[in-house]
């Protein structure tokens, strides 16, 4: 049992090389790398000389109501997430139950999919 598995491996590594699959791989690795690099650099440029992260968030969760960022989070969602929803669990924890608005971010979540 053991012998046919590591034969079906070897088939299927020898497959990957002759189609160049590592290399794919390997090149799609470096360039998703670079692009996620280039966003981080953005965001720390961002965040340095034009505006305090911080205080937008903070201002973006003070000023508005809950249901308000709710909207924002579903629409997000419906545009494949465009704002991570990171930023809305990081807004639960400044509420008064946080659990529960995290159950209804999962709860939107799930149902843009199913959408």
């Amino acid at each position: 049992m053991i012998a046919k598995n590591i034969h079906r491996i070897k088939i299927l590594n020898r497959y990957f090389k002759i189609t160049r699959f590592y290399t794919f791989l390997l090149n799609i690795t470096i360039k998703t790398g670079l692009i996620l690099g280039f966003l981080a650099l953005l965001y720390i440029l961002f965040d340095y000389f034009l505006h305090d992260t911080e205080t937008l968030f903070h201002n973006f969760t003070s000023k508005y109501s809950p249901l308000m960022i709710f909207s924002v989070f579903f629409t997000s969602e419906i545009f494949m997430g465009l704002i991570p929803p990171e930023f809305f669990i990081a807004w639960t924890s400044k509420t008064i139950n946080p659990w529960f608005h995290v159950f209804l971010l999962g709860t939107l979540s799930y149902i843009v999919g199913i959408l």
